[in-house]
């Protein structure tokens, strides 16, 4: 009956085809990747419920700014693919005292086009699991200019607290990617973070 059924479909597509008088007559759409490829909205409350997760297994004191949030290509792999980028607070092995909390950034992913409901932080592209080099250690903001991600913070001026800073920075934030040769049949990615 199934092979009847499959039969039958296929000789009404093919009939369907070939009275069609050009290909622009013809216009298959599938709803589902029609559905998946419509922009939404960053689910915010998500991303940060993801991201607390993933934070307090590594620290304490957590905490964010949903505001600092972004949506951007970083990881340059697939065109047009964007990622989630946010700006978070730990204090990474819940040290405690003072001076121990500072500002991180992580990605997160979802699964795929057609699983939006499903986010995950990518540990290879986030702090505090791989390096960042040339950030102040408190940061307020981030966001996007000229199609590139950028972040304002503070660092310190003589006389300041230590938690305390009072000098305000504003500058670009790149996810830079190495290759490293592991042996002749194995290469690893690297990612860190730099600031100009």
């Amino acid at each position: 009956m199934k092979l009847l059924k499959s039969f039958a479909i296929a000789l009404m597509f093919f009939s369907y085809i070939s009275s069609a008088q050009s290909a622009n007559e013809i216009k298959v759409v599938d709803p589902s990747i029609e559905d998946a490829l419509k922009p939404t909205a960053p689910p915010k409350a998500k991303i940060e419920k993801m991201l607390r997760a993933y934070a307090e297994t590594l620290g304490c004191d957590f905490s964010m700014n949903r505001k600092n949030i972004v949506e951007i290509d970083i990881d340059k792999v697939e065109e047009g693919e964007k990622e989630f980028v946010a700006l978070f607070n730990l204090d990474v092995g819940c040290l405690g005292g003072s001076g121990t909390g500072r500002s991180h950034l992580a990605v997160l992913k979802y699964r795929d086009i057609f699983h939006k409901d499903t986010i995950y932080v990518s540990a290879e592209m986030s702090e505090p699991g791989i390096s960042s080099y040339g950030f102040p250690r408190f940061m307020d903001r981030l966001f996007i200019k000229n199609g590139q991600l950028w972040y304002s913070g503070r660092v310190h001026r003589e006389g300041d607290a230590n938690n305390f800073p009072t000098n305000n920075v504003k500058s670009r934030a790149e996810l830079t990617q190495k290759e490293l040769i592991a042996n002749s049949a194995q290469s690893v990615k690297v990612f860190s973070w730099n600031s100009e």
